[in-house]
């Protein structure tokens, strides 16, 4: 379950409590609906950081994950049945994980960011990326990942002189 958890954050780049507040029948047709957060389980669910809901399709693999994991559950949580995961057990396994890989220290909310990188020096629309990490405005998304835009500029130069030498 944690596994899928982790794997939930980096390949969605939803937030932390998002993916806590995620309930069986949000996912469908392969996508998730992010519609909650929850800090823990003692506040219930509220509305997301932004009061905005969003499909966020997801890939066959973390699909069938996800489907494992309803299929299990039937109702209530997709992490957890009929209790969310707890904030302190979700980073005491996360750190686990990473000191086992022997990788350098992260933090949880890096798989959100990473999953942003990933997308953005693929070629990703940034609106399409700003969209599905549920950020108020495509501002916000450029302000925050705009270093990784500066990289592409090489990309875009070597398009417009291949361009001209046809």
């Amino acid at each position: 379950m944690y596994k899928a958890y982790f794997k939930t954050l980096f390949w969605t780049g939803c937030r932390r409590g998002e993916a806590i507040a995620l309930q069986c029948s949000d996912l469908k047709d392969g996508s998730i609906y992010i519609h909650h957060s929850q800090r823990d389980a003692t506040t219930g669910l509220k509305p997301t950081k932004t009061k905005q809901s969003r499909y966020v399709a997801i890939d066959d693999d973390l699909n069938a994950d996800l489907s494992s994991l309803k299929e299990h559950y039937k109702t209530g949580y997709l992490f957890g049945g009929e209790h969310p995961l707890s904030p302190t057990n979700i980073s005491r396994r996360f750190n686990n994980a990473i000191k086992a890989s022997g990788v350098k220290k992260i933090r949880l909310h890096d798989l959100r960011h990473s999953h942003a990188t990933i997308l953005i020096n693929s070629g990703v629309n940034i609106v399409a990326v700003s969209k599905r990490l549920g950020h108020t405005s495509i501002e916000q998304t450029l302000k925050t990942y705009t270093h990784l835009l500066e990289s592409t500029d090489n990309d875009m130069m070597a398009k417009i002189n291949s361009m001209k030498h046809k």
